[in-house]
């Protein structure tokens, strides 16, 4: 989610150039997977997504990770 670059993280990204360890990459993962499955749910098109509810949910839900040398280094 680019609004959020350091809190809704592709798990593929947390667990290749983070550092972080496997544990807390798989289970933001699942929160993350979560978040979309929650906001997509009954939505038959982009348009029907409540994106306040998202962002709440994002926020809400996951804490921003910590820059590591890896990830800084990516942009």
């Amino acid at each position: 989610m680019a609004r959020y670059p350091t809190r809704f993280v592709p798990r593929y990204s947390m667990v290749t150039f983070s550092g972080l360890p496997y544990a807390l990459t798989y289970e933001r993962g699942k929160i993350q997977a979560g978040i979309l499955r929650q906001s997509i749910a009954g939505c038959n098109s982009f348009d029907q997504v409540n994106l306040a509810a998202v962002e709440h949910n994002v926020l809400e839900c996951l804490d921003a990770l910590p820059v590591t040398r890896n990830a800084a280094h990516e942009r």
